[in-house]
């Protein structure tokens, strides 16, 4: 993802990772189906195609847990759930 941002810098760069697998807010389980995660994808990836975000370069974590290794700090970023 870094290298893609690198490579694209000064345009428009959207990332959208989803976790198919249980997390956490607060220390407790969140557990929502697979059926409502997906159709919560396909309503940020209808809402990224209509480009109503501001910033130029972004990720989406959607259901991650805040403290997951694999949430960059380099990036702007918004937590999903």
């Amino acid at each position: 993802m870094d290298k893609l941002f690198d490579e694209v810098f000064g345009e428009r760069a959207v990332f959208s990772r989803w976790n198919p697998h249980l997390c956490k807010i607060d220390g407790v389980k969140y557990d929502i189906s697979i059926d409502e995660r997906l159709e919560a994808l396909r309503e940020l990836i209808l809402k990224i195609s209509h480009n109503k975000e501001d910033e130029n370069i972004l990720v989406y974590y959607m259901y991650y847990d805040v403290d997951n290794e694999i949430i960059s700090n380099r990036h702007p970023k918004k937590l999903i759930y």
